[in-house]
């Protein structure tokens, strides 16, 4: 009888049966999971099974946690040493609580693990539990985290740690990143992030861009210091002002694109990002730029840049589009103004400039 059940745990103890536990119903597995415990055989052929199928393991292991089996897992060097991996809960259900490994065994095997691949759910988890806390303080979680950009609820959820925040904040949002205004947009309402990147980021948005980080988000915070309104307010103000510098300059117009979207423009006047003195002025500098060609010429002239007449003449035509651009866009522009102004007096709505 003892040879039989050496030669049945042996058998046990080798992965091929690893495949069949992990495609059991629910039911079915902890029946066997009771079984194997009451021979006191669940530990030692536990540890076996997750070190010989690591890629199996992670489903069997979390129905062990949830269903009241964590001190047999806790008792196996060989599950810890899995979990220790950081393969669990690479492979573990996104629902899978953290919590149940805040317990001793479990947070210490974790505070061993050097590979992390944690999801979205989890990274929340492990940020709102106080027991998880120690995890943070991780030199390879704080690695793993830079790696990938998560939401920005994951952004709110690290506000608690302001130097963790700053530190992946410049990893995700660094000079090289590529990121869409709808993401700029939810992330305007962390307060470290607006004072950081965001006004590098909007800067470099097109003027369609700069109306989808509007559309996105902008405005609906309530308070304008809040979802970004007044950084966008900043970069459309240097916008204006490079319009206006450029009246005299003999060089092409680079701002002239900001300004051919009537479409954008209204939404912006919408929004209160600008004013309607702020949208005419800017086009009326665009209409009447050509007008100044001589001025432009006499000052190339003055400062004897090198071009020819070909070029200038070149450049004077992009001019020309831009004013013709601009005239299009200032008739759609007050034609929506114009309905939203008639709107507002039929339903005596106060009209605000």
């Amino acid at each position: 009888m003892v040879e039989l059940e050496r030669s049945l745990m042996s058998r046990l103890r080798e992965g091929e049966w690893v495949p069949a536990l992990a495609s059991m119903d629910q039911e079915d597995f902890l029946g066997v999971a009771e079984a194997l415990e009451r021979l006191q055989a669940l530990e030692p052929l536990l540890g076996c099974w997750c070190l010989a199928r690591k890629d199996l393991m992670a489903r069997p292991l979390e129905l062990l946690l949830r269903h009241g089996f964590a001190q047999s897992v806790a008792r196996s060097p060989g599950a810890l040493a899995y979990i220790a991996s950081g393969q669990f809960l690479s492979r573990a259900e996104a629902s899978f609580p953290l919590l149940l490994l805040a317990e001793r065994p479990f947070l210490e095997a974790l505070l061993r693990c050097q590979r992390w691949e944690l999801t979205e759910p989890q990274v929340l988890q492990l940020l709102g539990e106080d027991a998880l806390m120690p995890l943070t303080q991780l030199p390879s979680l704080k690695s793993a985290l830079r790696q990938r950009r998560f939401s920005a609820e994951v952004g709110r959820a690290l506000e608690p740690f302001p130097r963790l925040l700053e530190d992946l904040l410049d990893a995700w949002f660094g000079d090289d990143a590529e990121v869409r205004p709808e993401d700029l947009a939810a992330w305007a309402r962390c307060a470290r992030f607006r004072r950081s990147a965001l006004p590098r980021h909007l800067a470099r948005l097109s003027f369609q861009g700069l109306g989808r980080f509007v559309a996105a988000g902008a405005g609906d915070a309530g308070d304008a210091g809040e979802s970004g309104e007044a950084e966008a307010r900043e970069v459309l103000q240097v916008k204006r002002d490079e319009v206006y510098q450029s009246l005299f300059r003999a060089t092409p117009l680079v701002a002239a694109p900001w300004f051919r979207d009537a479409g954008v423009m209204h939404l912006l006047w919408q929004k209160q990002v600008m004013a309607w003195y702020h949208v005419t002025g800017v086009l009326s500098c665009l209409i009447f730029r050509p007008c100044l060609a001589l001025p432009r010429l006499w000052a190339k002239e003055s400062t004897g840049l090198p071009r020819t007449l070909r070029d200038q003449l070149g450049i004077e035509a992009m001019y020309v589009l831009d004013a013709l651009s601009s005239v299009r866009t200032l008739n759609i522009f007050f034609l929506k103004l114009g309905k939203c102004l008639l709107l507002r007096i039929l339903t005596r709505v106060p009209f605000r400039t």
